[in-house]
């Protein structure tokens, strides 16, 4: 599935929405990518009902944000051109994922307790190197939500366990400081209208409204 995809970034932690199927079963409705903007156009087309197109992927409507939750598939991708071919950086990452995921689940319950969400991420174990995140329906509500935790959850694998460094968003890999300097005043933003009792800002996804464009960092607040 995932080689139809023209993806903009093309390894590390990947993320796809599935389907919640029983209490312990879940199915994929979508590739699996390190590029996020595809839980863009997801979140998009259940909201409006609009069939898109983007990249190589095809999103219509499927119903699956259900009982005030969402479900994504998680996995450490090599470049999908190098499986089974050695990447000492991936499996590094691999292996940080795999024994980081207390940490990453305190991480993102921190920020979610900032910006005062109903309910709480959690992370369960699927198969060897595959993990489902179970998500509060907060972060489905725009895109730009849900590029927001993706960003931040990638990223909670170097973060050394300070609440300070969380919220001052310091604790993110070199290679997403341009994204951590574009989101982290949007962040304090949400954080700071949530704590004054308002909500976060509406963005209307109706056409021509482009979703797979308009993450955290695209998005004007």
């Amino acid at each position: 599935m995932r080689k139809t995809l023209s993806e903009g970034r093309i390894k590390g932690i990947g993320f796809g929405f599935a389907r919640k199927i029983s209490p312990s079963e879940f199915q994929l409705t979508m590739p699996i990518s390190a590029c996020k903007d595809y839980l863009n156009d997801v979140v998009c087309s259940e909201h409006t009902g609009r069939e898109l197109v983007n990249y190589g992927l095809n999103t219509v409507k499927l119903g699956i944000f259900t009982g005030g939750r969402a479900y994504l598939g998680m996995q450490c991708l090599r470049h999908r051109d190098a499986e089974g071919k050695a990447d000492p950086l991936i499996d590094d990452l691999a292996v940080r994922l795999a024994s980081g995921l207390t940490k990453i689940e305190v991480g993102i319950r921190l920020l979610e307790e900032a910006l005062k969400i109903d309910g709480r991420t959690s992370f369960l174990t699927s198969t060897e190197g595959r993990y489902v995140a179970d998500i509060p329906d907060f972060w489905v509500r725009y895109p730009y939500l849900i590029s927001l935790w993706g960003l931040v959850v990638r990223n909670l694998v170097f973060w050394n366990g300070d609440p300070k460094s969380l919220m001052g968003f310091t604790f993110f890999a070199s290679e997403d400081t341009y994204y951590t300097k574009a989101a982290k005043d949007k962040v304090a933003l949400l954080v700071k209208l949530r704590n004054e009792g308002k909500d976060v800002p509406h963005v209307a996804m109706e056409a021509p409204f482009a979703p797979h464009w308009q993450g955290i960092i695209s998005q004007p607040l």
